[in-house]
C-alpha cells in the first residue's frame, strides 16, 4: 500500500499547505466540547463527548461517598456528516507552476473549513438557545460585550473558559472602540498593531469569519464549551491499494483531522487530491451560549393554557 505522495508533484507540500489553511480557519470550533481524533470508527459511528460542568459541594453525613457522582453530561454525537474538496493538477500545470497550485489548494481548504464550521454551528438556533443580546455591528462595542457577560452571569454560565466568537464585522467594530484600540486604556497595543483582541471582560476573543446566519441574524456568541458537542474521525478508504497515497492529517494539539486520498488518471494526465472531513455535532446546554444577533429573534411558544404566543404578539426571547 502506498503511503507517501509522489515527490515529483511535491504532494506533501500541497497537503501541508492545505491542512494549515484548513486548521487556521476551523480552529474556533475548539471553543466547544470536542472529541477529535484520527481514530477510525468501527461499527456504530458515534462518539461520546463529555460536557464537564461545575459540581456543587455536599454536607458531610458520615461518609465521603454519599455524593459520588461527578457532574459529567455526555452527548452521543453521530459522525454522520461528510464534506470534501477535490483539487487536480495536470502534467502541464505541474511543469509550469507548482506554487500556483499550492495557492489554489489553500483557497480550497478555506472553502472546506468554512462549510464544516458553518454546519457545526448550525444547531445554535433560538429554539434551543434562547438567551441572546441584540446589537447591530455599528453599535457593537465593549458595552455590548458587558451586556453579553451580564446575561451569561445571570444564567450562571461558568466564568472560566468563556469564549467570545465574533464574525468579521462585529470583531472589527469592537476594535474601533476607543477602550480597545487605545493601548493605554486596554493595556496592550495588539489591537492597533496586529488587529487582534485576546481577552476582554473575562473571555477569550476569537474572530470567526464564517459564523452561520442560521436564518436568524446570528453574528456571534459568548460560549462555554458545553454549548455544543462536536466529534471528528478519520474515514479510511476500503481499498487503499487503488490510491497513489492515503493518509490522515491531524493537528496534535486539537485533534482536528482530515483525510487525504490521492490518485492519478492516466488517460487525462491528471493527479487528483481529495481532502475530506468526517464529523458530527449535537446540541449542548442552552445556558452555555449567549447568542449575539443583529435584530431581535422572535418565535412561537404556548402559554400555560396552551394558547399560541406568536411573533405578532411580540414575545421576545431577549430577556428569557
Amino acid at each position: 500500500m502506498a503511503n507517501t505522495i509522489g515527490a515529483n508533484l511535491d504532494g506533501k507540500a500541497i497537503s501541508q499547505r492545505f491542512f494549515a489553511a484548513f486548521l487556521s480557519r476551523l480552529a474556533p470550533v475548539t471553543s466547544f466540547a470536542t472529541d477529535f481524533s484520527r481514530e477510525v470508527l468501527r461499527g456504530e459511528k458515534t462518539v461520546d463527548v463529555p460536557l464537564y460542568t461545575p459540581k456543587g459541594s455536599s454536607d458531610f453525613t458520615g461518609s465521603y461517598d454519599s455524593s459520588p457522582d461527578s457532574e459529567i453530561d455526555y452527548r452521543q454525537v453521530p459522525i454522520d456528516q461528510h464534506k470534501f474538496a477535490t483539487i487536480n493538477l495536470s502534467d502541464i500545470e505541474n511543469a509550469e507552476s507548482q506554487i500556483e497550485f499550492e495557492e489554489f489548494a489553500e483557497q480550497a481548504a478555506k472553502g472546506l473549513a468554512d462549510d464544516v464550521f458553518q454546519d457545526m454551528l448550525s444547531p445554535l438556533t433560538v429554539v434551543d438557545y434562547y438567551y441572546e443580546i441584540v446589537s447591530t455591528s455599528a453599535n457593537f462595542d465593549s458595552g455590548a460585550v458587558i451586556d453579553a457577560k451580564a446575561k451569561a452571569d445571570l444564567v450562571k454560565m461558568p466564568r472560566n473558559q468563556r469564549t467570545l466568537l465574533l464574525g468579521d464585522a462585529y470583531y472589527n467594530a469592537l476594535i474601533k472602540d476607543p477602550a480597545i484600540k487605545n493601548s493605554k486604556q486596554y493595556g496592550s497595543a495588539e489591537a492597533i498593531q496586529a488587529g487582534t483582541i485576546r481577552n476582554l471582560y473575562g473571555s477569550t476573543v476569537r474572530q470567526a469569519s464564517s459564523i452561520p446566519d442560521n436564518s436568524e441574524y446570528l453574528e456571534g456568541m459568548l460560549v462555554y464549551p458545553t454549548a455544543l458537542a462536536l466529534g471528528m474521525r478519520y474515514l479510511q478508504p476500503q481499498a487503499p491499494e487503488v490510491y497513489t497515497a492515503i493518509r490522515a492529517l491531524t493537528d496534535p494539539k486539537t485533534g482536528i483531522t482530515i483525510g487525504l486520498r490521492e490518485w492519478y488518471e492516466v488517460t487525462t494526465g491528471h493527479r487528483f487530491m481529495t481532502f475530506e472531513c468526517q464529523y458530527g455535532r449535537a446540541k449542548g446546554q442552552e445556558e452555555s451560549c449567549i447568542r449575539i444577533v443583529s435584530t431581535e429573534t422572535l418565535f412561537s411558544i404556548d402559554d400555560e393554557e396552551g394558547n399560541s404566543i406568536d411573533d405578532e404578539a411580540g414575545f421576545a426571547v431577549l430577556y428569557k
